[in-house]
């Protein structure tokens, strides 16, 4: 049985992810191991073996999961005015989709929506007369969905 890890069996990896596995391996060419105890040095190569496997079967359900959104995507029929949005995107257009819904009836007006999104102005009035500040409050469910970087 081969115990060599190649780029090939992991299977295919994102570029940030090779970079930086591309340095640490290189990295840990370069250095002088600790430990010389075969059973501390065996069974650390039984765990990254272990590690890789998951990592493998991970990256296969994010495919999985990412053939199952454009499949979805693709069958609703508000998803290319999402994608038409400036800026949105394959992922944004997406994330916009899942927060926004098919039930248009949940906003009566577009303000409501631009509340949800937070991009709307509230009013906020201290106890000073003559003061009104705006800022935004998007909904948390909103805020996490286009805040987080996407993933594809």
């Amino acid at each position: 049985m081969n115990s060599q890890l190649t780029w090939a069996s992991i299977g295919p990896i994102p570029n940030t992810i090779f970079v930086w596995l591309t340095r640490r391996l290189l990295a840990i060419k370069q250095s002088v191991p600790l430990p010389t105890d075969g059973a501390v040095i065996n069974s650390s190569v039984l765990l990254v073996k272990a590690l890789a496997a998951q990592m493998k079967s991970t990256l296969q359900a994010i495919k999985d999961f990412d053939r199952e959104i454009n499949k979805l995507c693709a069958a609703h029929p508000d998803f290319p005015l999402f994608q038409s949005l400036p800026g949105a995107g394959e992922v944004y257009a997406s994330r916009l989709l899942a927060v926004i819904g098919s039930d248009r009836q949940r906003w009566s007006t577009a303000a409501e929506l631009a509340c949800l999104s937070g991009i709307a102005p509230v009013i906020a009035a201290a106890n000073q007369p003559g003061f009104a500040g705006a800022t935004s409050a998007p909904s948390s469910c909103a805020n996490h969905f286009m805040s987080s970087p996407p993933s594809r």
